[in-house]
């Protein structure tokens, strides 16, 4: 997982706490809500569920994806970088084809 603001955190280093969900949540701005969920007497996903009108599991991943973002896997190849790679690669190519006319110009 990345943290938004650019550092790299994941679950090794920087679990999801009750206090990181209740960031996330008021970070999402809508205060009202929240202080319906944060006074409510119900259990926490009830109240959840009450306060935000949705299940408690999509107003928690709803928060947190604000918060945190997934690092895509797999290779990152950007078109500057696949260029730079296919200009090597003929570079690469045209001299060996330099060496191999002056190996048979020799012979």
């Amino acid at each position: 997982m990345r943290r938004v603001s650019g550092s790299y955190w994941g679950w090794w280093d920087q679990p999801f706490t009750a206090t990181s969900l209740v960031v996330a949540l008021l970070a999402t701005g809508d205060g009202r809500r929240f202080e319906r969920f944060w006074r409510s007497d119900l259990p926490d996903a009830q109240a959840l569920e009450a306060a935000y009108g949705t299940q408690a599991a999509s107003v928690v991943r709803g928060a947190l994806m604000r918060q945190w973002v997934p690092v895509p896997h797999g290779p990152q190849v950007t078109a500057r970088v696949l260029s730079a790679a296919l200009g090597w690669i003929v570079v690469a190519l045209g001299l060996a084809i330099v060496a191999g006319r002056r190996r048979q110009a020799r012979s």
